[in-house]
Order: C-alpha cells, then sequence, then structure tokens
C-alpha cells in the first residue's frame, strides 16, 4: 500500500470515528430533549407527577442532612403529601455551583416551605418524534458509512471474487 492510500485510510478513519461520536452525542442531545418543563401550582400534582423543585436557601439548608449541601434543586416523582410534606423519589439533584447528581430514586421528605417554585416535567411527544426521526436518519446515515467502509477502513467495493 503506498503511503498516499495510506493517508487517505487514516483520513478516512478518522472522519468515520468522529462522524460515530458526534451521533451518538446528537443521540443523547435529542433524547434529553423529548422533555419539557412547565410551572404548576402544588394543588395540581398527583402521585406519579415527575417534578422539579427549586428550594428556598432556607429549604436547601434544612434538607442538607437528606441531599447534602449547597443542593437548590432536585428532580423526582412526587409519591405523596402528608401535611405540609411532600415525599419525592428523587433521580437528580442541582447544586448550587450547576452540577448534577444523579440518584436512583432515593426517597427525600421535603417541607412545603422549603419549595420556593415548581415545574412538571412532561413528555413532549412532538420533540419525541422529531428525536426518533434525527435518530433513525442518523442510523442510516451510520449503515451506509459501514457499507461504504468509511468506518472499517475498507473501499467498500467487497475485493475480488475468489477464484473457481
Amino acid at each position: 500500500m503506498s503511503s498516499e492510500a495510506y493517508g487517505n485510510e487514516a483520513g478516512r478513519r478518522r472522519r468515520g470515528g468522529w462522524l460515530l461520536l458526534g451521533l451518538l452525542g446528537w443521540t443523547t442531545v435529542l433524547q434529553a430533549g423529548c422533555y419539557s418543563v412547565h410551572p404548576v401550582a402544588d394543588t395540581a400534582l398527583t402521585p406519579g407527577t415527575r417534578l422539579v423543585a427549586t428550594l428556598t436557601p432556607q429549604g436547601s439548608e434544612q434538607l442538607a442532612s437528606q441531599v447534602g449541601p449547597r443542593v437548590v434543586a432536585l428532580e423526582g416523582t412526587l409519591v405523596g403529601t402528608q401535611g405540609q410534606e411532600w415525599e419525592v423519589y428523587v433521580n437528580t439533584l442541582v447544586k448550587r455551583d450547576s452540577t448534577e447528581e444523579h440518584w436512583n430514586g432515593e426517597r427525600v421528605v421535603i417541607p412545603r416551605l422549603a419549595i420556593a417554585s415548581l415545574s412538571e416535567r412532561r413528555l413532549d411527544r412532538t420533540r419525541s418524534y422529531l428525536a426518533a426521526a434525527a435518530i433513525t436518519v442518523g442510523a442510516l446515515l451510520v449503515a451506509r458509512g459501514f457499507q461504504s467502509g468509511l468506518f472499517l477502513g475498507g473501499d467498500g467495493g467487497g475485493g475480488e471474487n475468489p477464484p473457481n
């Protein structure tokens, strides 16, 4: 193989790797975009609702023993309410520095006065359909890349037929 041919093949492999990485990144972004967050009154929430609770500064301090310091918001599923307390299975915590910490549905009891605002997290059907279409097109492009040898370094020609 000539050095020129080797350089072209190495360039194709690099482009293919970047294309595949880009597709995986876009898939993740598109899946996250399938949800929308809408402000909601606390009286409108029912058990099973996906919610985002933004905490008051005092609420953040009050919940530090359950969720750790510097938490400004949490996302999870409302299990129920008992008087002025809300029981939530937490999936994500947002810290003061905007970092997120993922949880596995641990139970947290939140006093109503600790919550500054509430939002409901809902599946956005339009975004979901668009994401599904984009993922499908991306998968077809990747398949075409494999077929043409872009990811495998081949020329896509399949080589010579073996002699009989």
